[in-house]
């Protein structure tokens, strides 16, 4: 204690001493002055000595006990230090606490010996990696659980992220986006919570938010409103997040082409002319972000991934009728926004769907539309994505496919596999805007497969905007998918399937009329 003996009585103490126990505190010895000035401390008798005294002897009782019974900051680190100084030879270590404990004191204690200061270096070091661990790994699988759909999970992942106290603006950037899918979804309190959460990882309280929330506790039956002012809010997040929700559309524009190859199989025969009217076609087959924004708006199961992973792949595992039922309900949820007046195209009674060509809802193209825009409004070319050779870095398919052999080898650039479905953006797009026109996935079209011998096309020459036979029991798809090979993938084949079917290479893309 400097000043006082173990039996409690007066000390004397060296300037030297007093600098060298407490060197962290760069005033003490104003300090030393101050108490001589109070008679707390005098001279020693000797003189030439920078030392000082306690003044009585009375007063070292009262001192150390005092001392011993403070609970100041300094007292509470001291004691911890005491305790761990002697058990620095058997590995002690500070807890997270008692670190922070010290370092509050540390200006009213003696200096920290050097032992105890190393350990409790190495102490933080690893609570600090820990604690950075513990973040990434909440953080991560909020980012992961978003782009699987589960906005829920992932709100609590970042509450839990949150708890670290660090990178809180990361974690508000990252739940920024939260909001608009509760809004959509329909799911009000959790809307609430991760506006409730922006506002708490901000530096300054947003004055914005706390009118959303009280919309959404006294109007929640007006979410246009709502949607309004979400979309003021941050007008270009919310610009982001309705492209990822909903499609983009690219005008077509209207005129003949050869539909068909003649130097093919019976199926893409014969060659003819058709015409087709101007329409929207959507940028990209649609995304799981897309079809799962209908799922859960409309409490459905989201289709399975097959291991793919869902965000911005295109939906697979979803069959035609369940095509028809997206179509209805975008053209529903799109109509009540601002400006849109869609009415539906498809009319549904049990399995059957009667379409009403007149009407400007959200649709599958037809057949002669679909390969009208792959091959860029009518141009001679073999793919989707206007080239002449599939090149696996352009396209996704199967380039180590065996069956890729047979066909003509300047058709295709051999590679690998991807083995599995890729982001429906992340490809070039062809000189309409259009994504994975021939690859990834294979795409619903409305047309039913003509039941005709050897299959060829129920197409007279000069048709305009065609919609196929009038029944039949498998319907067209068109594209090809990440598991076939070469041929598939060109914009005059044509293949069958169930209307029923699912499976991880059949998604779809929307269309309107214009």
């Amino acid at each position: 204690m400097g000043y006082t003996t173990a039996r409690a009585t007066a000390d004397e103490l060296p300037d030297e001493a007093l600098q060298e126990r407490y060197a962290h505190i760069p005033r003490i010895l104003e300090l030393k002055t101050a108490l001589q000035r109070l008679f707390l401390l005098t001279n020693p008798v000797e003189q030439g000595r920078r030392a000082a005294r306690l003044a009585h002897d009375a007063l070292a009782p009262i001192i150390r006990k005092k001392y011993f019974d403070s609970d100041a900051p300094g007292q509470r680190a001291r004691r911890i230090v005491e305790t761990k100084e002697r058990e620095i030879g058997f590995l002690a270590s500070f807890s997270e606490t008692d670190i922070a404990t010290i370092l509050a004191g540390e200006k009213g204690m003696q200096k920290i010996p050097d032992a105890v200061r190393e350990q409790m270096k190495d102490d933080q070091e690893r609570y600090e990696k820990q604690k950075q661990e513990r973040f990434h790994l909440a953080f991560d699988t909020a980012h992961a659980l978003v782009k699987n759909l589960k906005y829920p999970e992932s709100l609590d992942k970042l509450w839990i992220a949150s708890r670290e106290g660090i990178y809180h603006d990361i974690l508000r950037e990252q739940a920024l986006e939260l909001p608009y899918f509760f809004l959509q979804t329909g799911q009000r309190d959790f809307f609430k919570e991760s506006l409730e959460f922006v506002q708490k990882m901000g530096e300054a309280p947003d004055e914005k938010i706390p009118k959303l929330l009280e919309m959404a506790s006294r109007k929640w039956q007006n979410k246009g409103k709502i949607e309004v002012q979400l979309r003021d809010w941050n007008p270009a997040l919310f610009q982001k997040l309705e492209v990822r929700h909903f499609p983009e559309m690219c005008v077509i524009e209207e005129g003949p082409f050869q539909m068909g190859i003649e130097e093919a199989y019976p199926d893409e025969k014969p060659a003819h002319e058709v015409s087709v009217s101007s329409f929207l076609l959507a940028a990209t087959p649609v995304s799981f972000w897309q079809y799962g924004l209908f799922c859960l708006s409309t409490s459905r199961d989201l289709p399975g991934d097959s291991g793919f992973g869902r965000g911005d792949k295109p939906v697979i595992n979803v069959n035609w009728y369940e095509a028809v039922k997206y179509c209805n309900w975008l053209t529903e949820r799109l109509s009540s926004a601002e400006g849109m007046k869609l009415e539906k195209v498809y009319t549904t009674e049990g399995d059957t769907v009667t379409a009403d060509w007149s009407k400007n809802g959200f649709r599958l193209p037809t057949e002669a539309e679909w390969e009208y825009a792959a091959r860029e409004g009518g141009r001679k070319v073999r793919f989707g994505n206007g080239k002449d050779v599939a090149n696996p870095a352009e396209i996704n398919f199967d380039a180590s496919h065996p069956y890729n052999e047979k066909y003509n080898p300047d058709w295709y650039v051999t590679g690998k596999g991807r083995g599995s479905t890729t982001g429906v953006r992340e490809f070039a797009p062809n000189a309409l805007g259009l994504y994975d026109m021939s690859g990834n996935v294979l795409e619903w079209c409305w047309d039913w497969w003509s039941e005709e011998e050897q299959s060829s096309y129920q197409i007279r020459e000069g048709v305009k905007d065609p919609v196929g036979p009038m029944d039949g029991s498998f319907r067209v798809v068109r594209g090809g998918s990440w598991s076939q090979y070469a041929y598939i993938y060109q914009s005059s084949y044509r293949y069958r399937i169930l209307p029923i079917e699912r499976n991880d290479g059949i998604g779809f893309r929307v269309a309107r009329r214009l």
